[in-house]
């Protein structure tokens, strides 16, 4: 069976890296002693974002993420605001990162534009702004990507115990972080 393959449809990835957010950021809030409500003061968004995001909001993108794990950072860290990263920085690096490794995998597989525009079921200026790391795409959206180059997808919030810090990342086999 081919890499990334076990999934019949792009949607079962989508839901299982939505699941693996959820799981996540629920040991996390839980080791941190937490509560919904202080999450979401934390976040700047409403106790009923927290809980439809606890349930498993499908359309969680990617700069979300980012603003989720730098609150979570903020918390374990006792440093200087200079110190601290920011969400919009975290959010751009990983829009950066996934733009390169997109565009590597499309170069080193001989995959057009238009090509990858159509696996994803996407514009081809909407995957031109993916390759340039300027989207902010949501889960369903990485999914399809992971799916169509046949690449296994990762979210962490925890970017201390991931490769390189990275929070949204693609790769040729499967992991999974604590």
């Amino acid at each position: 069976m081919a890499k990334g393959m076990e999934y019949k449809y792009p949607e079962e990835m989508q839901a299982e890296l939505v699941v693996d957010i959820v799981i996540s950021l629920d040991r996390i809030l839980n080791e941190k002693g937490i509560s919904r409500s202080e999450f979401a003061k934390k976040i700047g968004r409403s106790e009923s974002y927290v809980t439809r995001l606890m349930r498993g909001n499908p359309n969680i993108t990617v700069r979300e993420i980012a603003n989720i794990a730098c609150a979570l950072e903020r918390e374990a860290t006792n440093t200087s605001q200079e110190e601290i990263h920011n969400p919009m920085k975290a959010y751009v690096n990983t829009s950066v990162n996934m733009a390169i490794t997109i565009s590597d995998t499309l170069k080193n597989r001989g995959i057009t534009e238009t090509e990858f525009a159509e696996k994803i079921g996407h514009s081809k200026s909407y995957a031109i702004r993916l390759l340039r790391g300027e989207s902010n795409f949501n889960m369903a959206t990485l999914a399809n990507i992971a799916y169509a180059l046949d690449m296994y997808p990762t979210v962490n919030l925890s970017r201390d115990k991931t490769p390189e810090g990275k929070l949204v990342s693609l790769s040729e086999s499967a992991s999974r972080y604590s």
